[in-house]
C-alpha cells in the first residue's frame, strides 16, 4: 500500500486513514488548522468521577437488592416453620411476587 501525506502536518497516511495519527485531522474537519476547529460539536465526559459514582451508586443498589432477598427468604423459611400449609404457600406466592417487582424495577 501506498502511504499519502497528510494535507495538514504531511505525516504519512494509508491511503484510507479517517483521520491523521500525528495531528488529528481529518476528512470532517475538512483538515483545518487545528486552531480553527471547533470541539464544541464533540461531547465529552466531564470527569471519570461521574462514572466512579455510576458505578458505586450500582454497586450500593444490588448490595440492597441482595440483603432485601435474602430477608424475603428467611422470612419465607421462617413462616414455614410456624404457619399452617396454606398460610405458607400464600407467604411464598408474596414473596415471589415482591421478587419479581424488584426483578422488573431494574
Amino acid at each position: 500500500m501506498e502511504h499519502e501525506d497528510c494535507p495538514h502536518c504531511g505525516s504519512p497516511l494509508l491511503p484510507r486513514s479517517i483521520c491523521c495519527k500525528s495531528c488529528g485531522s481529518d476528512f470532517e474537519t475538512g483538515w483545518q488548522d487545528p486552531a480553527e476547529i471547533e470541539y464544541s460539536s464533540i461531547e465529552l465526559p466531564e470527569s471519570s468521577s461521574s462514572f466512579d459514582s455510576d458505578q458505586a451508586n450500582k454497586r450500593e443498589h444490588f448490595r440492597r437488592i441482595g440483603l432485601l432477598t435474602i430477608g424475603l427468604l428467611i422470612l419465607g423459611f421462617i413462616s414455614t416453620l410456624y404457619l399452617p400449609t396454606r398460610e405458607v404457600i400464600l407467604v411464598w406466592l408474596a414473596l415471589g411476587l415482591l421478587l419479581r417487582l424488584i426483578q422488573k424495577s431494574d
